[in-house]
């Protein structure tokens, strides 16, 4: 089992085996959905400030993946997003670079808006790509866990982002993105009171349906615990600050007993070490 960075300030460690896989791999969700994607900084020099990190691992077996998901029991429902909400995982660039579009970085929010109202504006036809948001699975107030974008898709959650300092371009002038290998799972927000900056919190039977939904993405992809990631820790625009007053300790909590009863204990962390 891993131990947790930091405050999961992921901008002050570098993981090797996500820059590397990524060099040519992060779409920007901006002004040209098709554009040429360009880096801001070479693998190699990237190589060169990176520290040692734990490699992204092997998936789980099938047959181990089902049998999680049948003993977790998540309620689930479908609400798909309306498709100009999302894309197609970018495979290359115009100039033919082939790009990753396996999952390996999964990013929490939280919606600010009730489920209802989020789900609605996800079905509304988007023309203008400045409208255009959305997250791969919603995380209600009763732990129902509702997926709006499939998986193989790329859902816009993150517009102007990075994973540990790295980002990719669509062009020279555009804001780099890590959409093109995130997993997006939102939190429906409690009502705030007297306040923007917060609120009272998340429902228990939120941090355990979103325990279970991100132990069975890391066992589908092989994520490891380093690459699970907050909007904030992502965002480069300085506007973004959720999930406001997650608690780590508590998703912590239930993760690690998921992955016990699972027998997937190298996808959580050794909170003690």
């Amino acid at each position: 089992m891993m131990k947790r960075v930091s405050h999961r300030n992921l901008s002050s460690c570098l993981y090797i085996s996500l820059l590397l896989v990524t060099a040519f791999g992060c779409h920007a969700k901006f002004s040209s959905r098709n554009s040429e994607v360009t880096t801001d900084m070479s693998p190699g020099r990237w190589q060169d400030l990176a520290e040692p990190s734990e490699p992204l691992l092997q998936p789980s077996k099938a047959s181990d993946i089902q049998s999680c998901t049948n003993l977790l029991n998540v309620q689930k429902r479908n609400q798909p997003a309306h498709p100009t909400n999302y894309g197609e995982r970018l495979r290359a660039t115009s100039e033919g670079q082939t790009l990753p579009v396996k999952p390996s970085l999964i990013v929490l929010h939280e919606t600010v808006i009730n489920a209802k109202a989020t789900i609605r504006l996800f079905q509304e036809d988007h023309p203008n790509d400045s409208d255009q948001v959305s997250y791969h699975k919603l995380i209600e107030r009763d732990g129902t866990q509702t997926t709006l974008v499939e998986d193989s898709k790329r859902a816009y959650g993150a517009g102007m982002s990075h994973y540990g300092g790295y980002t990719l371009r669509s062009n020279k002038n555009s804001p780099g993105s890590i959409n093109n290998i995130a997993l997006h799972v939102s939190l429906e927000s409690p009502r705030s009171r007297d306040s923007d900056s917060w609120h009272e919190g998340y429902s228990i039977p939120q941090y355990k349906s979103l325990a279970a939904t991100v132990l069975v993405w890391q066992m589908l992809y092989g994520i490891p615990m380093a690459n699970v990631t907050t909007h904030a820790a992502v965002d480069r625009s300085h506007s973004r600050y959720d999930p406001r007053s997650f608690r780590w300790d508590i998703f912590d909590r239930y993760h690690s007993d998921y992955a016990s009863k699972c027998g997937s204990e190298t996808h959580a962390f050794d909170a003690s070490m």
